[in-house]
Order: structure tokens, then sequence, then C-alpha cells
């Protein structure tokens, strides 16, 4: 082989390299889809769609409680009293808290 055509070879890899690298870079460090910033949008895709999760466990509780407080008026009475703390005229409430001591 001549010293040009291995010369030419090595140019020609070089720039390959060269792009290559820039590419790399390109892709890390560049833009808002760079893999810099898609890491904290994953991190932050997940804890929201744990959220949406808890949101909508809450939900169908509420949604259930509210179909029982529909047909149900002893679930009114009942909800009223240990939510609201609401009594009848003769009764008297007394809430009991526990109290921690730190030593």
């Amino acid at each position: 082989m001549k010293l040009s055509s291995i010369k030419s070879i090595a140019t020609a890899h070089l720039k390959w390299y060269i792009a290559t690298g820039v590419f790399v870079i390109a892709v890390t460090f560049g833009g808002e889809a760079c893999l810099i910033h898609r890491i904290p949008q994953r991190l932050e895709i997940m804890r929201l769609k744990e959220e949406i999760s808890k949101y909508k466990n809450e939900f169908e509780k509420d949604k259930a409680t509210l179909e029982t407080l529909k047909s149900d008026p002893d679930a009114i009475v009942e909800v009223a009293r240990e939510r609201y703390y609401m009594k009848t005229e003769d009764e008297d409430i007394y809430i009991l808290e526990e109290q921690h001591d730190d030593k």
C-alpha cells in the first residue's frame, strides 16, 4: 500500500470518529430531549404515576362512601359524628388524644 492511501484511510476513519463523537455529545448534552434532561423527567413521570394511582384509589373509596351516604341515613349520622364531631342535644363528646413523651 502506498502512503497516500493509508493516509486517506486514516483520514476517513478520523472523520468518522469525530462525527460519532459530535453525535454522542449532542445526544447527551444538547437540547430538551438530551439524556441529562430525560433522566429527571423519567423520575418525575414515575412519581406522578404513583400519585395518580394514589388519587384513583382515594377516589374509588370516596365514591363508595358517597353511594353509602346516598342510600343509608344511618351512615350520614355516623360520618357526622366520627369526622365532624357532631352530636345531638343531649350528648357530650370527649375527644381523647394520646400524649407522647420524647425521652
